[in-house]
């Protein structure tokens, strides 16, 4: 009965509508050079039309989803679950704060979910990330920054979004703060990230071209290996690019570029260093230097 009621009033509009037409029309064509007998007949016409045009319009509307919705319907089209690395919290739940590290290395391989829920697996090169909290307080990681190999360009991935996430070498990563807390620094060098490994190996000997042509043999105490990655087939290739540390007359820190050492000895200073990129690289990590 009401669906009856519904209908007929939505006829009655129509007939009223097309009546007020009409009228409109009947005198409205009375300023135009058409002869009194047809005028009533384009009124007629022409007002069934445009009443017709006018309910096929609201129909239409009408059969429009109402604004989101449409979005809201696709949102979810993958049963991925989010927050996997961000305490279970994700999207609005997680609240930017203060704190998070600039200036890192840190090479993932991950699974991600984007906002359109489309997956794909992901190799990334962190060097920077933001922290959030959760609605319990826990900080968590928010937003990395990164070089995606897949796109070739820089990224920003949400950390709640992140569905699996490995290291380079393979090991799952089950504390993704931890990780990011204890990755290396990094700088630029020649336009290029590169990754400075802390060492603490005591003093060794080089003979480096400070100036161009002649060498002179120093002592140094190194502090930082520093060093570029690049992939080159399957393999990841570590090219040693400079020695950061002090000499015995200088109280600031200097960069040996490997390009101008001609030479190095261990700290005995009799035994030659063949293979200087594996000396530093493979040397032990420093207690507490958290890489």
């Amino acid at each position: 009965m009401c669906e009856y009621t519904l209908q007929q009033g939505h006829f009655m509009n129509f007939i009223l509508g097309a009546a007020g037409l009409i009228i409109l029309l009947y005198f409205g064509t009375g300023y135009l050079p058409i002869a009194e007998d047809n005028r009533m007949k384009v009124a007629i016409w022409g007002g069934i039309a445009l009443a017709i045009l006018g309910a096929i319009g609201r129909y239409m509307e009408k059969a429009k989803p109402a604004s989101g919705t449409s979005k809201k319907a696709v949102k979810s089209k993958s049963n991925v679950p989010l927050g996997r690395y961000t305490g279970g919290a994700w999207g609005d739940s997680l609240t930017w704060t203060t704190g998070g590290r600039e200036n890192i290395y840190c090479r993932l391989v991950i699974g991600y979910s984007d906002a359109k829920d489309d997956t794909t697996a992901r190799v990334i090169d962190v060097t920077s990330f933001t922290v959030a909290h959760t609605p319990e307080g826990e900080i968590v990681p928010y937003n990395l920054s990164a070089f995606c190999e897949l796109r070739q360009a820089k990224r920003n991935f949400r950390a709640d979004r992140i569905i699996e996430c490995h290291t380079a070498e393979g090991a799952e990563v089950t504390d993704l703060m931890g990780t990011l807390l204890a990755a290396p620094e990094s700088v630029k060098f020649e336009g290029k990230t590169t990754i400075l490994k802390p060492l603490k190996i005591g003093t060794m000997d080089i003979d480096y071209q400070f100036r161009a042509p002649n060498f002179r043999r120093v002592t140094i105490t190194p502090i930082n290996a520093a060093y570029q990655e690049q992939t080159v087939g399957p393999m990841r290739n570590k090219t040693l690019v400079f020695i950061e540390g002090f000499t015995e007359d200088k109280i600031e820190p200097q960069r040996f570029r490997i390009s101008r050492l001609r030479g190095a000895w261990q700290p005995d200073g009799q035994t030659p260093i063949t293979d200087l990129a594996s000396y530093l690289l493979e040397a032990p990590k420093p207690l507490g230097s958290g890489w």
